[in-house]
């Protein structure tokens, strides 16, 4: 509990008048629910309620994964994120939650936090040398484009699907 409030009070996203998390709402996090979770919900019973919820738990995780990445390292930030975003899908889609499933995606949260790792810090140093602040902005995209596609590949990818032996 400790983490979770230490990351959300790291943020004060209202000190900062171009933060793009407003009262909560983080575009990333509502990309994420939208075009990424809500199409691997399989059962058809309380369709919205099971969408609404898996967007506003995916706006709360990337609050949190900023948060966490402000306060300790990227890495074990999108890990967690990847992981926990995963699980919450796996209760509300529902998706069955198996070993291979949590391989896929702790394998996904490594991959994606290392690209995101390797894009904002030494990409982004490279061409840059932290004086064009538009390269800022096309960094964070495209690493959170790189996260999201790895959570649509590794809950694709690790889920049990019916036709398959286990």
């Amino acid at each position: 509990m400790w983490l979770v409030w230490r990351s959300l009070d790291s943020l004060q996203p209202f000190d900062d008048p171009d933060s793009w998390i407003l009262f909560g709402f983080s575009p990333p996090g509502f990309l994420l629910g939208v075009l990424v979770l809500v199409p691997f919900v399989s059962n058809r019973r309380f369709l919205v309620i099971r969408a609404v919820a898996l967007v506003v738990a995916a706006m709360i995780i990337e609050v949190l994964v900023v948060g966490l990445a402000s306060e300790f390292e990227i890495i074990p930030a999108v890990l967690f994120g990847t992981i926990l975003i995963a699980i919450v899908a796996g209760l509300v889609a529902p998706i069955k939650i198996t070993p291979r499933f949590l391989v896929y995606v702790a394998g996904a949260g490594l991959i994606s936090g290392l690209s995101f790792h390797l894009i904002l810090y030494h990409v982004w140093n490279f061409f840059c040398l932290n004086s064009c602040p538009w390269w800022n902005d096309v960094a964070f995209v495209s690493g959170w484009i790189v996260w999201h596609m790895a959570i649509c590949a590794a809950i694709y990818f690790g889920r049990r699907r019916p036709n398959s032996p286990t």
